[in-house]
């Protein structure tokens, strides 16, 4: 069996075909995203309400209300435990995945944009609201500080979006000039500054899983790619070059959103009026391959799985599942297989199905002894490398349950009805319809008692 290692190192590449939806019970998604470890998926709809999705086997295990509004952004934290959710209303909220208690709330009075959690520090929240400063959040007194900058020139330019850095050491915000501000964390101070060739608005920053690449999406529909060593070394707000662009010079295709691959060696575009994604390579920016599904349908959202060739996207309210086509290759198992057309007899060479071959080789005997007698280790478990970082620092203890360890998976144990009473009809269990929704079931009254005839 092939380890997660394996398959990454091996078969990671691009997503090919559209695998499938994900069925939200009344409800249009509007966003959704993978946790750490790609078990989970975190989807968003326009009622406030919050779906865990297992990713293996497509069924919701948690949903709680998180809003009155729609949902606007999500955010996991690195174990799992903990999801940021901001809405349309102004509002972010802090919930434990597990139970769905809510453990922090605040109220902002802008258009929100999004709150991230550090990466490395759960307790401290992000939240980026347009045309204000950053605000950083502790979920466990309550306390927010804004990131204030004083730098000559640019006091009319306000912050359209912001991310963390894939360690948590830094704060990495966007202007609507074009302008890129680094803070640092805790102390939450101006580390450097730097502009982009265009005052265009900076919508949106991705950061890769490994490597340090920082991407751009600007107002000017081109797709930027940058080193983070590099915008932290530069001085004065000077211009910085891009390492790569990514753009439509055909169609001239503005992106609403985009993702880049754990490795970076991809990077995604969405289209804004059509549910289309381009891939680009990012070294190259050779245009690699164009996804198209549903006509008539526009993207929302769009994310890639922290260790498989798979994008998750939302479109018109439906959460699609983007992966590799699968094609079965038999000669893999077995380089002398055949392909048949029709039935044909098989003859049976000499000795092929007896117990003991008399013509073998007694040392491939003792070589076959040996190996049954060596002992196989199945209870030690390493940690998956590509789920860590370069830098890793905490250990993987899979022993660990509780809040102590990762949030891998989320168990769900069968409901067993209690006993239906009298008025209910023994028919009663929930039903699919013709859309594949489950409808609850809708009792019967009992029939009315004769009347007692004097």
């Amino acid at each position: 069996m092939m380890n997660g290692e394996d398959f990454f190192e091996n078969t990671f590449a691009f997503p090919e075909e559209l695998d499938g939806c994900l069925e939200v019970a009344n409800g249009n998604s509007v966003c959704a995203r993978f946790n750490r470890i790609g078990s989970l998926i975190a989807v968003g709809v326009t009622d406030g309400k919050i779906y865990i999705v297992d990713y293996i086997t497509r069924g919701c295990v948690r949903f709680w209300v998180a809003h009155v509004q729609p949902i606007m952004n999500l955010c996991w934290s690195r174990d799992g435990h903990v999801l940021a959710t901001t809405a349309a209303d102004g509002t972010v909220g802090i919930w434990e995945v597990l139970t769905g208690a809510q453990l922090q709330r605040w109220r902002f009075g802008g258009t929100p944009l999004g709150a991230y959690i550090n990466p490395r520090n759960r307790d401290q929240v992000m939240m980026v609201q347009h045309g204000h400063p950053v605000t950083i959040c502790s979920v466990t007194t309550g306390l927010q500080e804004r990131c204030f900058y004083e730098i000559p020139g640019i006091a009319e330019e306000s912050t359209t979006c912001a991310v963390f850095d894939r360690r948590g050491n830094y704060i990495i915000t966007g202007s609507s000039k074009g302008r890129i501000i680094i803070y640092d964390a805790k102390t939450t101070k101006v580390v450097a500054h730097c502009k982009q060739a265009v005052n265009h608005q900076i919508r949106q920053f991705v950061v890769s899983q490994r490597g340090d690449w920082i991407v751009t999406n600007t107002h000017d529909r081109i797709i930027r790619c940058y080193k983070l060593d590099t915008l932290l070394n530069t001085t004065g707000g000077q211009i910085v070059d891009p390492v790569a662009k990514y753009q439509d010079l055909v169609n001239k295709t503005a992106w609403r959103t985009m993702t880049i691959s754990p490795e970076a060696d991809y990077v995604v575009g969405a289209n804004q009026r059509t549910h289309s994604l381009t891939i680009w390579e990012r070294t190259s920016g050779n245009l690699i391959k164009m996804l198209h599904g549903n006509k008539g349908e526009q993207l929302q959202d769009i994310h890639w799985h922290p260790s498989r060739p798979v994008i998750v996207a939302v479109a018109n309210g439906v959460t699609y599942i983007w992966a590799q086509a699968h094609v079965e290759n038999w000669s893999a198992f077995a380089p002398d297989f055949k392909e048949l057309d029709e039935n044909s007899k098989y003859v049976e060479k000499e000795g092929e199905f007896d117990l003991e071959d008399e013509d073998e080789v007694e040392e491939t005997n003792v070589k076959n002894t040996d190996d049954e007698d060596a002992l196989i280790d199945v209870e030690t478990l390493r940690p998956p490398t590509v789920l860590c970082s370069s830098d890793e620092e905490d250990t993987w203890d899979f022993t660990q349950a509780g809040k102590s360890g990762k949030l891998w998976y989320i168990p769900v144990t069968p409901e067993v009805e209690p006993d239906q009473p009298s008025n209910v009809s023994p028919v009663s269990t929930p039903v699919k319809n013709g859309r594949g929704r489950v409808c609850s079931p809708v009792p019967t009254k009992a029939a009315p008692k004769p009347k007692k005839m004097r």
